[in-house]
């Protein structure tokens, strides 16, 4: 089912063309998408774990007093309370805030996108089928963040924003970053790009020696983020940034300026910096992508807007673009087998979807523990 609604995906954007104010391969693609995600039934390699969390937070007592309430956001916390309060099951829980997630990116992608649904293209690899599928409390975030915040930002309405990444970081931890952005955004993009040059050389130092090691010292998280320095750097992920990055770079610089330029630069500046922060923590892999996913995820609206097509140059990176994203799929796919226990005979051709009316059947592909 995933191949198949990928490759549905890759054959709706060839058949895209840019600024159709009514596409019905749009319209169907984000249909069928946010069916899945609402019904989808241990999907994720988080899916259970945030079942048992679900069920942990029965009550607002034990919201506010469980003694495991350290490990989620206090925001976060009450929501489950709420919902259990209601009467809901995880799954309605999950069918509630998928809808939600898939409607504000649905309100991101028209408004900004010029061609929507190559950007749901872009979007499926790694922030649908790992952020929305798995991810739930940083899946919230982001959609909050896409479809309510970047308006604010848009619109100058600085106090509402900080007000809301406030909120959102009782939600997940990670939205802090957020906080920045608007100063971010006073930035030129040469001193963004004097940053990223300054960054990768730091954190290719810190990736390769012990100094990492030296932010045990910091009070109070120093623990959390050294259990984080052993994981692996994906080579294929920072090629992915790398890359995508050099064809974003090289877009803006060649484009046109339009209606929307303010929006393009204002992206290009978060898109840029996204890059410094993956290279600062680089030595925590986990980290960086968490916190670069609220600037990264503007490649689904940069690359859409501006390639052409008709360019030679541009279509040679179309297809660039368009056989990393096949690649990212495949990474991401295999990814979640390993980490979901499943048997050898599940491979990233046949990996398998599973909703709440067939529950039991995901027992004959993965183990339980």
């Amino acid at each position: 089912m995933y191949l198949a609604l990928f490759a549905c995906l890759i054959l709706f954007a060839l058949l895209s063309r840019k600024n159709v104010k009514k596409d019905l391969k749009y319209t169907i693609a984000m249909l069928i998408m946010t069916v899945v995600l609402c019904l989808r039934y241990g999907q994720g390699t988080d899916y259970f774990s945030y079942n048992d969390l679900y069920t942990m937070y029965s009550t607002f007592e034990l919201a506010i007093t469980n003694p495991y309430n350290h490990y989620m956001e206090i925001l976060y916390r009450l929501i489950c309370a709420f919902f259990n309060t209601l009467g809901f099951s995880f799954a309605g829980f999950v069918a509630v805030v998928s809808l939600f997630n898939m409607l504000m990116l649905n309100r991101f992608l028209k408004r900004y996108s010029q061609n929507p649904i190559f950007s749901l293209l872009l979007f499926y690899p790694t922030f649908y089928l790992t952020y929305f599928f798995s991810i739930i409390r940083q899946a919230i975030v982001l959609s909050v963040f896409l479809g309510y915040m970047v308006e604010l930002l848009m619109k100058k309405k600085v106090a509402k924003y900080f007000l809301c990444s406030l909120i959102m970081a009782l939600i997940h931890s990670s939205s802090v970053v957020l906080i920045a952005i608007p100063i971010l955004l006073k930035f030129n993009l040469k001193k963004i790009y004097f940053i990223i040059a300054c960054a990768a050389p730091i954190g290719l130092i810190m990736a390769t020696t012990p100094i990492a090691k030296l932010f045990a010292y910091i009070p109070f998280v120093g623990t959390q983020i050294l259990n984080y320095i052993n994981q692996s750097i994906s080579v294929i992920a920072l090629l992915e940034r790398v890359i995508s990055f050099t064809i974003i770079w090289y877009l803006y610089k060649s484009r046109k300026p339009g209606l929307e330029q303010d929006c393009i630069d204002h992206f290009m500046k978060l898109y840029a910096f996204g890059l410094a922060i993956y290279f600062i923590f680089m030595p925590f892999p986990l980290i960086s992508s968490r916190l670069m996913l609220f600037f990264k995820v503007f490649e689904v609206i940069l690359i859409p807007n501006m390639i052409n097509i008709k360019k030679s140059v541009h279509l040679i990176l179309s297809v660039v673009v368009l056989s990393m994203t096949v690649i990212m799929y495949f990474k991401n796919i295999g990814s979640y087998i390993d980490q979901g226990l499943y048997n050898d005979s599940v491979n990233v051709f046949n990996y398998p979807y599973f909703n709440i009316f067939d529950k039991q059947e995901i027992w004959k592909y993965r183990r339980y523990s």
